[in-house]
């Protein structure tokens, strides 16, 4: 999550690079289930884009990748804060500097500076780490774009406010929009 009013101003990036297909895509699939391999919470820690980041990249690496690991050099590096981070700064880290396997963190999930230790980052996790980068990342504009990246098994991360009204939501957890007053950003 992100709070609006305590967020890390970023500029805009050449990387976020609008990700070719048509706006008319019809889906080849009604039902699609995505090959992750773990579930993470992120709760009292507000990693929620590292967290989607490495369940995300989890597939590709057939391994389980460690948030606490991503979110830790994120924070490191002043790019993440007891708020969270935003998609761009998670999504440039993995390119970047990549995400250690989960045997490199994940331990300690009581709080912000415990789940942010920087004593986690060391030589042995960053060399880790690099072996599990991505060459690039794109955003995906419209529905008819996502649907096609769906239908091609990849696994996508997006962003949204979060919002007071969804702290009171019972399973199955569909969200109303605008349900409150906005809180931050949520990714998934």
């Amino acid at each position: 999550g992100l709070d609006s009013e305590k967020s890390i101003l970023e500029d805009k990036d050449e990387r976020n690079y609008i990700l070719g297909g048509s706006w008319d895509y019809v889906p080849k699939q009604i039902r699609v289930l995505l090959p992750t391999r773990s579930i993470k919470d992120q709760e009292r820690v507000n990693s929620c884009v590292a967290t989607s980041i490495s369940t995300q990249k989890e597939p590709q690496e057939d391994t389980d990748l460690s948030d606490q690991f991503l979110f830790a050099y994120l924070a490191s590096k002043r790019l993440a804060n007891e708020n969270g981070t935003s998609l761009d700064a998670g999504q440039k880290a993995l390119q970047e500097v990549g995400i250690a396997e989960k045997r490199f963190g994940d331990d300690n999930r009581s709080g912000f500076r415990a789940f942010t230790n920087p004593a986690i980052l060391t030589k042995e996790a960053m060399e880790n780490a690099a072996a599990h980068k991505t060459k690039s990342y794109w955003r995906a504009p419209s529905l008819g774009q996502v649907l096609e990246q769906l239908d091609e098994g990849r696994i996508g991360q997006t962003g949204t406010t979060w919002y007071s009204g969804y702290w009171t939501l019972r399973p199955p957890y569909i969200l109303t929009p605008y349900l409150g007053t906005p809180l931050g950003g949520h990714a998934v």
